[in-house]
């Protein structure tokens, strides 16, 4: 019992702990189903258990992906709004959970557990690289653990990547309605690094379009933009600036 009180100790609560790291801890497969069969941890699927009588939503799972599974992703987009209380023109729909991957790597794909355990919430995991580096990432709090989440700046840029497929023009032009107060410093080294040419044009359509002053504080010349002509969905409208094609915006 004493390993057992050891365990525990070192588990954050609100947390899911899978069998990796069980065993960084000496506790070998056979002593888990023990565990779980005493009634001391609870298995919610192959190779990951909760603590006996634990309350432990979503983030508790993408603890265990990102602290001991060590995968490459991040809440972001549409999600880390949410988190940040940022979504009040992001469209309400089901309860899904945006995941994105971060680096250049061979895609992974997300295990069992988690959709099968967390039933309530709908994990849409984004493979695509939008960025080379971990820039604009942070350590969101929950309570007595904390997980990786795209900060304000860069879930915007993982949202536009989602037009016009599964986000729509419009919403993306009002989700930059209010966000003067984004970090231009950071801000610059997302354009720079962005894989995409088209998302930052669109990204700096945007906030022409909405005035944002932070705007004017950008170089400009430091981001590549690609040469020639660009068109977003089936956009026929054509901002000469940005030698991009967009929808017509629709929205007051």
């Amino acid at each position: 019992m004493g390993k057992l009180n050891e365990i525990l100790r070192n588990w954050p609560s609100g947390t899911v702990a899978v069998q990796p790291w069980l065993e960084q801890q000496q506790i070998v497969r056979q002593l888990s189903q023990k565990y779980a069969k005493g009634g001391w941890i609870e298995k919610i699927g192959a190779g990951a258990y909760i603590r006996a009588g634990d309350n432990v939503d979503w983030r508790g799972g993408i603890y265990a992906l990102q602290q001991a599974l060590a995968l490459p992703i991040h809440v972001g987009g549409k999600t880390a709004l949410e988190l940040m209380g940022r979504s009040h023109f992001v469209p309400l729909g089901n309860p899904t959970i945006n995941l994105y991957t971060h680096g250049i790597h061979p895609e992974r794909h997300l295990p069992k557990w988690l959709s099968q355990y967390f039933k309530d919430q709908v994990f849409h995991y984004i493979p695509t690289v939008l960025f080379t580096e971990k820039v604009g990432l942070q350590a969101l709090d929950c309570s007595t653990f904390q997980i990786s989440v795209s900060s304000i700046e860069r879930a915007l840029f993982e949202i536009l990547a989602l037009v016009p497929k599964r986000m729509s023009f419009d919403h993306a032009f009002l989700l930059f309605q209010g966000q003067e107060t984004l970090r231009v410093d950071l801000i610059q080294t997302l354009l720079q690094d962005c894989q995409s040419q088209v998302l930052k044009r669109l990204f700096l359509y945007l906030a022409k379009q909405n005035n944002l002053p932070w705007v004017e504080r950008l170089n400009i010349k430091l981001i590549d933009l690609g040469q020639g002509k660009r068109k977003v969905g089936l956009g026929d409208y054509y901002d000469p600036e940005f030698k991009l094609y967009v929808p017509k915006i629709k929205v007051d």
